[in-house]
C-alpha cells in the first residue's frame, strides 16, 4: 500500500452529482491515493452530496451557523493531515478551514485553495482583503476560470496557478448529432432566478408562426406548476414540453440533437458546457450574475447575447440565429472539439493531476496569464 504522504486530498462543503465523474477520473489518475472530504449538503440546502458509495469519498460533519452563513467542518483526521497535498475551498465563511490550514502547514502538507478569486455576491474591500489573506496562506491557487487566473497575476500573485475548467460531460458523450433541428431547448432548474417564464413568453410568437416546432424544457423546481399554467394561458401546451429532471445522457443527447439552440434567460452555468458539447449554440441574457462557465461563451462563435429581461431583444437574437443556419452549422464541430479538449471530465481531471504533482498548468502559464504584452 502507498504511504499516506503520497495521498492527495480535496476538502469540499459537499460533492454534488456533477462533480462525481470528475473525482472518479482523478481517482484513476492518482496512483498514490486520492480522497475527497465533504459533508452531506451545501450552504444552500438543495445542493447535496451524491457519492456516498465511492471509495475515494470520506464523509465529515457539516455544522452550519447563523442562518447557514458560516460553516464548521470536523476535519481533524490523521488521513488528511498526513497527506501529500490538500486542496481547500477558498471560502472564508468555512471557519474550520482557517484552523485546518494552519494545522496542515505545521504538519508539512502542501496547501492549495480552489474556488472563486472574487466571492460571488461579496462586496467591500474588507471582504476582499480577508479572502486574499486566506489565499496567502497557501502555496498555490486552483481557479475556476482563466479570468480569475489573470486577475491574480495582475495583482502580483507569484504562487503557481491552475485552471481545471468546469465540466458536466465526458469526452465520449461530446459529439455532433445529425437529426433535423427544429426546437428550442432549456436545461436547468426551474427557479425564479433562471427566468424560464421570460423564455416561454418570448418563444410563443416564434412557435405560433412556425419558426420553431417546440420548446423542450428539461428540469424541475418550484416554478414548474406556474410555468405549466403560463404555457396554458399562452395557448402553446402542445408545443411546450416539460420533461422534468433528466439525467440520462442519451436522452439529453437526443434533446440537443433536436435543438437549433439552447436558451439561458437567467444566469448560465454548466448548461453552457453541455450545450456546446453537442454542437448547439446558446442564446444568453447579457446582464446576469453568470457562473464561471460563461467564460466558454464567445459571441457569434458559439452563442448569441440578448438584453436581459427584454422579450423583444430575445426574439431578435433568436431570429438572427435562425436566419443563418450555414453560419452555425459550420461552427458546430468546433464547439464539440473545444469541450473535449478543455471542458470534459477527463480534461478537468488531467489538470487536477497536474495540480497534485506540482506540474505547470496546461492552461494558465502563458496564454491565460498574459497581462497586456507581458507574460508574467
Amino acid at each position: 500500500m502507498a504511504s499516506q504522504r503520497n495521498c492527495s486530498c480535496i476538502v469540499q462543503t459537499c460533492v454534488p452529482k456533477y462533480r462525481v465523474p470528475v473525482f472518479a477520473e482523478v481517482s484513476k489518475l492518482e496512483k498514490g491515493g486520492f480522497r475527497v472530504f465533504a459533508g452531506s449538503e451545501y450552504f444552500t440546502e438543495a445542493l447535496k452530496t451524491e457519492c456516498n458509495s465511492e471509495k475515494w469519498y470520506r464523509e465529515v460533519s457539516n455544522v452550519f451557523l447563523l442562518g447557514r452563513r458560516f460553516l464548521l467542518q470536523r476535519l481533524f483526521r490523521s488521513e488528511l493531515f498526513t497527506a501529500k497535498v490538500v486542496i481547500f475551498e477558498l471560502n472564508p465563511r468555512i471557519l474550520s478551514t482557517w484552523v485546518a490550514v494552519f494545522m496542515a502547514r505545521v504538519s508539512g502538507v502542501r496547501i492549495l485553495f480552489w474556488g472563486h478569486v472574487e466571492g460571488r455576491g461579496e462586496r467591500g474591500a474588507v471582504l476582499v482583503a480577508i479572502r486574499r489573506y486566506l489565499l496567502s496562506l497557501a502555496r498555490g491557487m486552483v481557479c475556476y476560470t482563466a479570468r480569475d487566473a489573470t486577475t491574480l497575476r495582475r495583482e502580483g500573485y507569484r504562487e503557481p496557478v491552475w485552471v481545471p475548467m468546469n465540466s458536466c460531460v465526458s469526452r465520449h458523450q461530446a459529439r455532433l448529432g445529425r437529426s433535423e433541428r427544429t426546437n428550442a431547448l432549456y436545461v436547468g432548474r426551474l427557479i425564479e432566478d433562471k427566468k424560464v417564464d421570460l423564455l416561454i413568453r418570448s418563444i410563443v410568437p416564434l412557435l405560433k408562426k412556425g419558426s420553431l416546432t417546440r420548446l423542450e424544457i428539461a428540469g424541475g423546481g418550484p416554478e414548474l406548476e406556474r410555468l405549466k399554467s403560463l404555457a396554458v394561458s399562452c395557448e402553446v401546451t402542445d408545443q411546450v414540453i416539460f420533461h422534468g429532471p433528466v439525467f440520462d445522457s442519451s436522452l439529453l443527447a437526443q434533446m440537443h440533437d433536436r435543438a437549433v439552440f439552447t436558451a439561458s434567460p437567467g444566469y448560465i452555468g454548466l448548461s453552457a458546457i453541455q450545450s456546446l458539447a453537442y454542437g448547439v449554440p446558446v442564446v444568453i441574457a447579457r446582464e446576469e450574475p453568470h457562473a464561471p462557465e460563461i467564460e466558454v461563451c464567445e459571441e457569434d462563435e458559439n452563442c448569441v447575447f440578448f438584453k436581459s429581461d427584454d422579450q423583444v431583444d430575445f426574439s431578435r437574437a433568436v431570429e438572427s440565429l435562425l436566419q443563418r443556419p450555414e453560419h452555425w452549422d459550420a461552427r458546430r464541430s468546433g464547439m464539440v472539439e473545444k469541450v473535449k479538449a478543455n471542458y470534459s471530465y477527463e480534461a478537468m481531471a488531467e489538470e487536477f493531476s497536474r495540480v497534485f504533482s506540482g506540474k505547470p498548468s496546461i492552461h494558465a502559464e502563458v496564454e491565460l496569464l498574459r497581462v497586456g504584452d507581458v507574460v508574467l
